[in-house]
C-alpha cells in the first residue's frame, strides 16, 4: 500500500530530477546538440540571416524569431537574446545604436 509520505517523497525526487532539465527542454539548440557541437540549424539560420543583411542594416530580435516560424520550430525571444549575447562575446555580431544586430568580420 502506498502512503501519502511515500508518494510525496517520490514526487519530490521526480520534481528535483526534472527542474534542472527545464532549460534543456525549452531551448531547441540545447535539445538538439550536446555541448561543444556545431550550433543548431536554427542558430545557423539566424547567423546566415544576419550575414545576408550586411553591415549596413541591423536585424531585430523580432525579425529573427519570425524567421524561425516557417520551419515549424519556434524559438523564444530569450533564446535568441542568449544566442546573440554569446555571439557578441565571440565577436561574431555587434549591437548597433538602433537596437539591431549586425555581423562582424568573424561571421
Amino acid at each position: 500500500m502506498v502512503t501519502v509520505s511515500t508518494l510525496s517523497r517520490f514526487l519530490d525526487l521526480t520534481f528535483q530530477k526534472l527542474v534542472p532539465r527545464l532549460p534543456l527542454l525549452s531551448d531547441p539548440e540545447r535539445r538538439s546538440a550536446p555541448p561543444g557541437d556545431d550550433p543548431s540549424p536554427l542558430r545557423k539560420r539566424m547567423r546566415q540571416f544576419i550575414k545576408r543583411t550586411g553591415r549596413s542594416h541591423g536585424v531585430t530580435v523580432s525579425a529573427i524569431v519570425k524567421l524561425q516560424q516557417p520551419v515549424k520550430m519556434p524559438v523564444t525571444r530569450q533564446t535568441v537574446h542568449r544566442w546573440l549575447s554569446e555571439d557578441q562575446a565571440a565577436a561574431l555580431v555587434e549591437k548597433d545604436k538602433f537596437s539591431g544586430w549586425k555581423r562582424r568580420s568573424g561571421l
